[in-house]
Order: structure tokens, then sequence, then C-alpha cells
């Protein structure tokens, strides 16, 4: 369906255990497509690179971003175009004024593309990481 090629890597365990949620949720309210997850293709060989997306639909004009690429596809640039997407996307929304992202201390490739797309940290390390925000004008 996407023409690509999918690695034998492809998803993840997190995906894996995600995409069974997010078809019942489309299953229950169509109007939920695009808050889940999205896929990167590279556009010269057509393969599957990594994906990005949202954690589930807002809520309190705010919804939460997620990617990874896959180690092959790391530091090109991927992950970064991928959730400038999502974000650009989110906040052309009338229900989304905010975009959130969480990031575990230490995960220093994650935190350089959060800083890229302009994410700014809003909380410090806690039992679930550090969180990030960018705020739509």
């Amino acid at each position: 369906m996407i023409d690509a090629t999918i690695p034998e890597d492809w998803p993840n365990a997190d995906l894996a255990e995600f995409l069974p949620v997010y078809a019942s949720w489309l299953a229950e309210d169509p109007g939920l497509l695009g808050l889940g997850p999205w896929l990167s293709v590279e556009r010269e060989s057509r393969t599957l690179v990594g994906g990005a997306g949202f954690h589930g639909p807002p809520k309190d004009g705010a919804v939460e971003i997620g990617f990874d690429t896959l180690a092959a596809f790391r530091n090109r640039g991927y992950a970064a175009e991928a959730a400038r997407a999502l974000v650009e996307w989110a906040l052309l929304r009338p229900d989304v004024h905010r975009v959130l992202a969480r990031c575990v201390p230490g995960n220093a490739p994650s935190m350089r593309v959060l800083e890229k797309i302009g994410m700014r940290v809003t909380e410090g390390p806690a039992g679930g990481g550090m969180r990030w925000e960018i705020r739509g004008v």
C-alpha cells in the first residue's frame, strides 16, 4: 500500500504494541485518522526508514509526539524532518495549541531532534523523563 521496501527490523516493539490500539480507535472514530503513527519513507530508495506519530487525540489543546528511526538510517535528518512535519500539521488544527514530547535524560540524539524543531524543555527529569513543548502562535 505504501509502495516502499519495509526493513525486517520494523516495527519496533512500542509501535507493534500501539498499532492494534490505533486500529481500534479508528474503527470507533474515523475522525482520528492522522492522530496515530505516520511512516517515514526515503524518497530515493523508497525504503521505510522509521516513523513518527501522535500518542492520541488532542487533550486540553495539546498532542504528544514520538519518533523513531531505524538504526541503519540514523543521523541523516529523518527524525527531525518527520517530527517537524508532525508539529506543523498539528498546529494547523484548531483544537491544538501545544505539541508535547517526552525524552529520557541522556538520549542526546532525540534531544537534538527536539531542539532542532524548536521545542523547549518545560519539566526536568521525573518519573516520565524530560517533557518538551512547542506552542502555536
